[in-house]
């Protein structure tokens, strides 16, 4: 019953977050704070489940990451957690996943990689994975659940941020 209540809440708040933006209204927190920490935790969430499956989870970050940036932490959290819950959801066990961070200061942006050796994506399909409650077609969708908002999120997140996310498989 807990699971489930979680899972619940955690769809609520993705389709009101997803609300919220097309609204306009939701605005980014950024604060000063140690970017890499939350990165970390973020990480922590996902190695339960990597665990699980039999799947390795990496995370690699240049070694002259800056100690403090100015962010939004709950946002950032928000879209490394929905990018590395897709990569698990689609690795096999015996897989690996990595997420690779990167500093560019003189940008003011800093950069995610997600990569997993997953069952991949065609190239025709690739353009639909940004558009909510969009999912992969026929016995796919059965067998990997979820809603389709989680990318769409990370999207809109991106954007609000002044940045852009795709793909490629």
């Amino acid at each position: 019953i807990l699971e489930s209540g979680r899972t619940l809440t955690a769809l609520l708040n993705d389709v009101l977050d997803l609300t919220k933006i097309e609204a306009g209204k939701l605005e980014i927190s950024a604060a000063p704070g140690d970017f890499l920490h939350t990165i970390k935790r973020t990480r922590q969430l996902f190695q339960a489940m990597a665990d699980d499956k039999g799947i390795e989870l990496f995370v690699r970050y240049d070694s002259g990451f800056p100690q403090r940036l100015s962010y939004d932490p709950v946002r950032v959290r928000q879209c490394v957690s929905n990018l590395l819950s897709n990569a698990l959801k689609f690795t096999p066990a015996g897989g690996r996943v990595g997420l690779c961070v990167t500093a560019h200061p003189e940008l003011g942006e800093a950069r995610f990689m997600v990569w997993d050796t997953g069952i991949g994506l065609p190239a025709d399909k690739i353009d639909r994975l940004f558009k909510p409650f969009v999912q992969l077609e026929g016995g796919l969708s059965r067998e990997y659940e979820g809603t389709g908002l989680g990318l769409a999120l990370v999207a809109r997140l991106a954007e609000l941020h002044g940045g852009r996310v795709w793909a490629e498989s």
